[in-house]
């Protein structure tokens, strides 16, 4: 998290609120002050008062602390509004030193940034910043000789200690002997990377084309499984492997798809089964082993070990012959018989054409906007993302750039596949964060040289899925970033409060002073303006959240679609696993090929004055018991509001007990503007206004209780957001074994 700091001058002298009547110095008090400037920004400023001061003045820290002040033109305060009475204050917020952030260092440091360091910042001054050297990554398109008839010998072991898949005599895969801390589920102990272990096969190289984990604690395991397995070539030799336990995220359709491809094991896999499987992707299953673990916890199976040989197929079949001639097809023949999971670029009786022919610009088209697109070891994510937006009305290849974290030869080759530019970043720093962070520097400053004739760019990360209407949603808002550009920064395509509960109107456009996120576009002033003042790589943090800051908003804001243009679709990442994965595969996303915004109710007046006009309809929703928050009655059209308390900007806690109850994001409080949220609920609207912060503060005065964090409910938020659902660890029954062995019961009455 970032830290805001204030230097302030006090009145009177020694750094103290001086109250009128009082000249006595006593022991000074911390306090958090929540300001209203005279630019109408609220600022927390932290300062001393003395106790005797506030004692005279018959307010106390708790009282003062909770209301917002107002500083007048001249940077003054004079008076606080407690209980309805007027205290005097005397106070100069005019010397504020505004935006100064601090910001962690890998060495426990703080790297302190403001506006001030950057005053005459500009992209020139990065000509010859080695970082943002193109790295020089060779490509070459050759096959690989054939085995001839070499056969395969392949060995499968599935145990409770370990698990491995050797290849004549070599070992390609290896997991487990773990000796350090297990994962615990309930009762149950499971060692680190149980699951499935897929390793795929050419049958005519012998090279292994495609080697992915499927983690048992996964919740999304089942879909990415079953999708992954649809997506081998035909021909390939797969081979599946369980280390531990496969069974527990293991769904119904999972397994019933399992079959359909030729496992008569997997409807019957239980907790602890050993378990391996041998097949010919599109074809017949060669050879499948199960070791059963009869009484699950209580009891452990013996080691499987399941040995193949596979004769070597005829070389005539290795390749497509019904595909076109030339470079383009030379080349894809190189990447579908060198790499797995591309079902509808390397199918022999119907390729998919890449790049796909463009879609024709509908009416809603108005100006280039360059696409940035952000990849690294995740190539197939980056082939369905490229299947997505390749065929949205609008898009053609020559405005996309893809950005390659590292030599990753897989994604480049892809890149190339598709005929479009790419760029290759020499990674930077070793904390996933960080070297985030400086890949979308990098990035962003070759989007610059290569677009310079557009204004626009659209930046999207490899594990994304688009709604149909993406580009036409990125279209129409491009228009206000130019209208109003002294007030937004940005457009996200991604609303962290868009639920099935809480979104129901496509056209609906929201102002938050927040950061982007899944997909977002910003302008060529922007970027100019932004990227002199990156972090550099040994600082810490997300770039998200340090875009969040008004170091670089600079009171700016971000529109957001009421719901969501895009979705996260990777179940595995630096930032996604476990239940925020599934969370974000649950969000709703726009299904239609075009919907016209209400771009009108968005522009700042407007929005503003239809904001307060629905908060002055507001009335107070009983937040009596926050851990068990009651729905608003069913009344369509009522406008309910809830307020609690939120001192400064990461003040979060009171909020995130209020969105937990509500089933909406509640990790942190993001997408709000100014300290204010408006969530859409089924046929109502309930408006959460962080008091005192919020400069809405005042409008709601006195209409309903303020929530507080009180340890109870903040020990419970915490709890509450671990991932402690319970996965099925099932034990067989006697009826399991004879379904397994194919027999059938007996009635002996």
């Amino acid at each position: 998290m970032y830290t805001s700091f204030a230097v302030i001058t006090l009145l009177p002298v020694m750094w103290t609120c001086g109250w009128r009547g009082v000249g006595v110095e006593a022991a000074p008090t911390p306090l958090r002050l929540t300001v209203s400037t005279p630019e109408g920004k609220n600022r927390t400023l932290e300062v001393m008062a003395d106790d005797t001061g506030l004692t005279a003045a018959g307010a106390t820290k708790e009282e003062l602390e909770a209301v917002l002040l107002h500083a007048d033109a001249q940077g003054m305060i004079k008076e606080a509004v407690i209980r309805g009475q007027h205290i005097p204050i005397y106070m100069n917020v005019t010397p504020v030193v505004d935006n100064l952030f601090a910001l962690r260092t890998f060495d426990g440091r703080d790297f302190l940034i403001s506006d001030k360091n950057y005053t005459n910042a500009s992209l020139s001054d990065f000509i010859d910043d080695p970082t943002l050297r193109l790295a020089d990554v060779p490509v070459t398109w050759p096959l690989l000789p054939d085995l001839g008839d070499v056969s395969l010998q392949v060995t499968l072991t599935s145990s409770l200690q370990y698990t491995s898949i050797t290849v004549n005599n070599k070992e390609i895969m290896r997991e487990g002997n773990y000796t350090r801390t297990t994962s615990m589920t309930g009762w149950v102990t499971v060692p680190p990377y149980s699951g499935c272990y897929l390793r795929v096969i050419n049958p005519y190289t012998g090279q292994v084309t495609l080697a992915r984990y499927f983690n048992t604690i996964d919740h999304l395991l089942d879909q990415e499984l079953t999708r992954t397995l649809a997506d081998l070539k035909e021909g390939r030799l797969a081979l599946l492997v369980s280390y531990y336990d496969a069974s527990a995220r293991l769904g119904t359709k999972a397994r019933s798809m399992l079959h359909r491809l030729g496992s008569w094991a997997a409807p019957h896999l239980k907790f602890r089964d050993c378990w391996a499987w041998v097949w010919r992707a599109g074809g017949e299953t060669l050879a499948e082993a199960l070791v059963t673990n009869p009484r699950g916890s209580f009891t452990l199976p013996r080691p499987l070990n399941l040995q193949v040989l596979l004769h070597a197929p005829h070389p005539a079949g290795r390749l497509c012959t019904t595909w076109h001639s030339g470079e383009h097809w030379q080349k894809r023949h190189h990447f579908c018989d060198l790499y797995d999971g591309y079902a509808g670029l390397c199918s022999c009786t119907d390729p998919a054409p890449a790049p796909p022919t463009p879609i024709l610009r509908e009416s809603w088209w108005r100006e280039n906007i360059a696409i940035v697109m952000l990849a690294g070891p995740r190539p197939h994510y980056l082939y369905r993302l490229l299947q997505q937006l390749l065929t949205q009305p609008g898009v053609t290849p020559d405005l996309v750039m893809v950005s390659v974290d590292g030599p990753e030869e897989e994604t480049i080759k892809l890149a190339e596949i598709f005929g479009l530019r790419y760029v290759v970043h020499t990674r930077e720093g070793t904390e996933t964060s960080s070297r985030i962070s400086r890949h979308l520097r990098f990035a962003l400053f070759k989007a610059l040289e290569a677009f310079e004739d557009v204004d626009k760019f659209i930046i999207l990360e490899e594990d994304l899925i688009l709604a149909p209407d993406f580009y036409s949603f990125m279209q129409q808002t491009s228009v206000l970033l130019e209208e109003e550009a002294a007030w937004l920064y940005g457009v996200s395509a991604f609303s962290h409060l868009s639920s099935s509960h809480t979104a129901n109107d496509l056209t609906r456009l929201l102002r938050v002073t927040s950061f982007p996120s899944c997909g977002w576009m910003t302008t060529t002033a922007f970027l100019q303006q932004t990227l002199p003042k990156w972090p550099p790589v040994h600082v810490t943090g997300d770039w998200d959240f340090w875009m969040g800051t008004e170091v670089v908003r600079q009171g700016r804001e971000l529109l957001l679609p009421e719901i969501s243009r895009t979705a996260h679709g990777g179940t595995t990442g630096s930032h996604t696993g476990g239940s925020i994965a599934r969370w974000y595969n649950s969000q709703p996303l726009s299904s239609l090929p075009h919907t016209s915004l209400n771009l009108t109710a968005v522009r700042k007046e407007i929005y503003e004055k239809n904001l307060i006009r629905e908060l002055s309809l507001a009335r107070p929703l009983d937040v009596s018991d926050p851990f068990y928050l009651n729905p608003p009655p069913y009344q369509p059209g009522k406008v309910w509001l809830i307020r609690v308390r939120m001192q400064h900007v990461e003040d979060s806690f009171a909020f995130r007990i209020i969105a937990q109850a509500l089933g909406v994001w509640s990790a942190d409080a993001r997408d709000h503007h100014f300290g204010l949220w408006r969530i859409p609920f089924y046929n109502s609207v309930i408006f959460i206004v962080g008091v005192p912060y919020s400069r809405y503060s005042s409008l709601v005065e006195g209409v309903g209780r303020v929530l507080h964090s009180t340890p109870a409910l903040h020990d419970s938020l915490l709890q509450n957001s671990e991932d402690e659902e319970d996965m099925v660890f099932a034990l067989h029954d006697p009826q399991d074994f004879y379904e397994i062995l194919g027999l059938q019961l007996t009635d002996k009455r």
